[in-house]
């Protein structure tokens, strides 16, 4: 809590405001709060900042392909497909559908991790590719994404 209407006027903490309502509607109460800093300054000053350092985001996304001619390559997006972000603890962590032309972008997350995209097939699709093949532990449904260069990764495909 940073503030609010009543400050700490009459014992109360910045989470408390006292409202007398016996004349009435109270409007316009405030509370202040913001979102403390997940890491401290290199060299903290000796004031407050007047907001967070916010922390780095990246974002991942990319494209569902249909094989629409049986050559083993995707020619066209393919939308409503599920795609799940999930980290290394098997916690999903975000969850898209893909649009119209098979795009998808999850919400920006922490970088640093690796992730798995995993992607639901539709009812008679079976998978066929993705940008990973089956590197290390992964399926044609899967792919291993990792952001600890901190840089968006946007050029999935599947």
């Amino acid at each position: 809590d940073v503030d609010d209407t009543d400050g700490t006027n009459d014992s109360t903490s910045l989470s408390e405001i006292v409202v007398d309502a016996t004349g009435g509607d109270v409007p316009d109460l405030l509370f202040v709060d913001e979102l403390g800093s997940s890491a401290p300054s290199a060299s903290p000053s000796e004031a407050p900042t007047p907001a967070p350092t916010k922390s780095p985001k990246v974002t991942i996304g990319g494209t569902l392909l249909e094989d629409t001619d049986n050559d083993g390559e995707g020619e066209d997006g393919l939308g409503g497909s599920i795609i799940k972000l999930v980290d290394p603890d098997g916690v999903v962590v975000a969850t898209v559908e893909t649009a119209p032309d098979g795009s998808f972008e999850f919400p920006p997350v922490t970088p640093g991790i690796v992730y798995t995209v995993v992607q639901m097939n539709l009812p008679g699709f079976f998978d066929v590719d993705d940008t990973d093949g089956t590197a290390g532990p992964t399926s044609l449904s899967e792919i291993i994404v990792d952001t600890s260069g901190g840089g968006d990764v946007p050029d999935l495909l599947f």
